[in-house]
């Protein structure tokens, strides 16, 4: 939504004062794999959750891309490794109290083209994603917890048709967890926003939610370029 903590803030007043509707765009969040995975957790599916792991890496042409602009914050911590921060503290119910990170910054870019960091959260689960621009793709998402786990194998995406996640459990077989017809994530947020707008649903990722979001970012970009 914003760069900084406080961009979203102050993007968060203008909207209230002006009385308009504002979403940030995480159109997986909208998709209803997201809705079922949270719903598992909540269950207990899982026992008690312990680590979030997440990647999101795929390999960016040469030449100028707005993705790799150093002064528009640009790196894969930015374009994607928000989605698994994003995706990090809802699966942990929370905002981390203890962020690190590394690092691999482009030698023509001076961009984060490698990076892996790990969240502590106050409830004692910890979560760890890597994000690349310049390597093979991987998009994935592991929930572990305390008597099995979850695996996510298209969480920013999930099919169109049929969306699978699996749940292994000790001594059981795995159960695939399927989500059939959930529709395009891009057209579930448009609607969403619309039916927001409308009056007829309530806004699923409330503004305030990209403050959160935004303190990570800027937290791990600072110690990069400060």
């Amino acid at each position: 939504m914003g760069v900084t903590p406080g961009e979203c803030e102050q993007m968060i007043a203008a909207a209230g004062k002006a009385g308009v509707v504002l979403l940030e765009a995480f159109m997986y969040r909208t998709h209803p794999q997201t809705e079922r995975l949270n719903e598992l957790v909540a269950e207990g599916a899982i026992g008690a959750l312990r680590t979030v792991r997440s990647s999101f890496c795929y390999g960016l042409g040469a030449g100028y891309n707005v993705r790799v602009d150093r002064d528009l914050r640009g790196g894969g911590l930015y374009d994607v490794g928000c989605y698994c921060i994003n995706f990090s503290r809802m699966i942990a119910g929370g905002e981390p109290d203890d962020i690190q990170a590394v690092w691999t910054l482009g030698t023509e870019t001076g961009v984060d083209e490698t990076l892996g960091a790990s969240l502590h959260f106050p409830n004692g689960v910890v979560a760890q994603f890597d994000v690349g621009l310049r390597g093979a793709g991987s998009a994935q998402a592991e929930l572990l917890g305390t008597e099995g786990s979850i695996w996510v194998p298209a969480p920013w995406k999930p099919a169109a048709d049929r969306a699978e996640i699996v749940v292994r459990r000790s001594g059981q077989v795995e159960e695939v967890v399927a989500t059939a017809n959930g529709g395009s994530v891009f057209a579930l947020e448009a609607h969403h926003r619309a039916a927001v707008i409308a009056g007829e649903s309530k806004q699923l990722i409330p503004a305030q939610n990209a403050v959160g979001n935004a303190l990570v970012l800027d937290t791990i970009w600072r110690r990069m370029h400060g």
